[in-house]
């Protein structure tokens, strides 16, 4: 018995056109109800506390008289997952050392140091805390976190983290 007859059948019972279209469907509906179970799911929320999160950051000199207490910063949700508690230091001389030494036209640019305090809604994973999907570590290189009011965005940097 031939595998494929003399009429294109597969066995001599169905076509084999036909049988590539079912074969082809037999892979692709799986295959989709795979890519929604991956894609489709909506985020997934992790269990997240608060906690009191020391930072340092510079920032140029007309960003840094927005900050005030109280400023929120919003999740993708719109849900708050940041407050400004308190401006702890700001600190002009690292930018007057600077200026000494710089043209005229970049003077009003110098950066301020600023020390803050942020009320953080920190998630934990893997006994790992992170905030805004940053590890939220003691760390003044390399990785820092965004703190985003709706009047400004700055870099962060935790020097402390307090339960």
């Amino acid at each position: 018995m031939k595998i494929i007859d003399e009429k294109g059948r597969l066995l001599g019972k169905i076509n084999i056109v036909d049988f590539s279209i079912i074969l082809l469907f037999l892979i692709i509906i799986p295959a989709f109800f795979y890519i929604y179970d991956v894609l489709g799911k909506k985020p997934t929320r992790v269990p997240h506390t608060w906690v009191k999160v020391e930072v340092v950051t510079f920032i140029i000199p007309e960003i840094a008289e927005l900050f005030k207490p109280g400023d929120l910063s919003y999740d993708a949700f719109g849900d708050p997952d940041g407050r400004l508690l308190k401006i702890l230091k700001k600190d002009h001389t690292y930018s007057n050392k600077i200026k000494a030494a710089m043209p005229n036209r970049y003077r009003h640019r110098m950066p301020v140091f600023l020390e803050m305090e942020l009320w953080c809604d920190r998630s934990v994973k893997a006994n790992r805390w992170y905030y805004r999907r940053k590890p939220l570590t003691v760390n003044l290189e390399g990785v820092g976190f965004d703190f985003e009011a709706g009047k400004y965005d700055v870099r962060c940097f935790a020097i402390k983290i307090k339960d």
